[in-house]
């Protein structure tokens, strides 16, 4: 088949999309063609069906999955996913874009096999958990050099529990926290990680029980006064940590988004979990249209994505501007 071009088969219909993926979601799919199952990945913007240009993170126009090989052709070039997790296409519009896949020669195939395995060699600044790859690129190395910046040794998001109606139900939404955690750890090769992450959660049904977010801010504020000295030691101030200006809210709600839906071992990236991610200072501002004719105490929380509070929330919150940029209100999901 060298030089013949076929079109994708996929699994879903993309001429017929009714929704879009949310703003900088990563979306992998699994295309088949001929013999081949080619594994791409996809960077959403924002959607052209929607009013706004949509736009596919660019990369190198080649893949190699196994003994095949082929050439990505087609508006924009995809970029590989080592391990792709199938979604449904259909949620997403790619009416406006047309992909084909060519299969190559047996030399053509020995180059690009070649290239995809000496990539690491032509990486300026490799991660040395993961030298196919910049470091920038790695958000464990990034979280790394962030505790090395601050003087800290312990990190990781501190929860408040707002629901105290089933300890199992609790027990089970912990569960699927730490999965997803250790599942980011390890997909960043950054088990060594591990043992400085810290749970810090505060149970107390009497001053927390249905409390509003405002209310954890405040005790949150509180408590981030003395805890650096406390947690990392003398001397130590929370400096830009993400761990002293964000914390989690888990309500009954936010509790059985993520209890309610499939087990972690499903691995379902863009499921319905959330919780509230409660800011205690605001640094960059915010969008006029995030805060036109809302109360100040609605301004420092939103809800994020529980699949991803570690790494990639976390390495994303520590930029000055993140709140500006992230914040959706609710009940809008801010997802990455």
């Amino acid at each position: 088949m060298s030089g013949a071009a076929e079109k994708v088969k996929t699994n879903g219909d993309i001429k017929n999309t009714t929704t879009c993926w949310p703003e900088g979601s990563t979306v992998a799919w699994a295309w088949a063609c001929a013999n081949a199952t080619l594994h791409v990945t996809l960077l959403v913007t924002t959607c052209r069906y929607c009013g706004t240009a949509a736009e596919v993170i660019q990369s190198l126009p080649t893949l190699v999955v196994g003994t095949k090989s082929g050439r990505v052709e087609g508006t924009a070039a995809l970029p590989i996913f080592d391990r792709p997790k199938t979604l449904g296409l259909e949620k997403l519009h790619l009416a406006v874009l047309t992909y084909y896949v060519a299969m190559v020669t047996d030399a053509d195939r020995a180059n690009l096999i070649a290239y995809v395995r000496s990539r690491a060699q032509r990486v300026k600044n490799p991660s040395r958990r993961t030298p196919e790859r910049e470091t920038v690129f790695n958000d464990a190395d990034n979280v790394e050099r962030q505790l090395q910046e601050d003087g800290h040794k312990i990190w990781g998001w501190v929860i408040y529990r707002c629901t105290y109606a089933n300890d199992e139900e609790w027990a089970e939404f912990m569960v699927r926290l730490r999965y997803w955690n250790e599942y980011a750890l390890r997909s960043s090769n950054a088990l060594d990680m591990l043992p400085s992450v810290d749970y810090q959660v505060f149970e107390n049904p009497d001053l927390f029980d249905n409390a509003h977010p405002s209310t954890v801010r405040e005790h949150f504020t509180q408590w981030a006064m003395t805890a650096p000295q406390q947690e990392q030691g003398e001397g130590a101030y929370p400096m830009r940590s993400q761990r002293y200006n964000y914390c989690l809210h888990v309500d009954q709600e936010a509790l059985l988004s993520v209890i309610g839906g499939p087990p972690p071992s499903v691995l379902n990236f863009m499921g319905p979990g959330y919780v509230n991610l409660v800011c205690k200072t605001i640094m960059g501002g915010m969008r006029p249209e995030h805060t036109f004719g809302r109360a100040v105490q609605e301004h420092y929380f939103m809800r994020i994505n529980y699949q991803s509070l570690m790494l990639h929330w976390y390495n994303q919150l520590r930029r000055e501007g993140s709140w500006f940029n992230e914040y959706r209100v609710p009940p809008e999901v801010a997802r990455i």
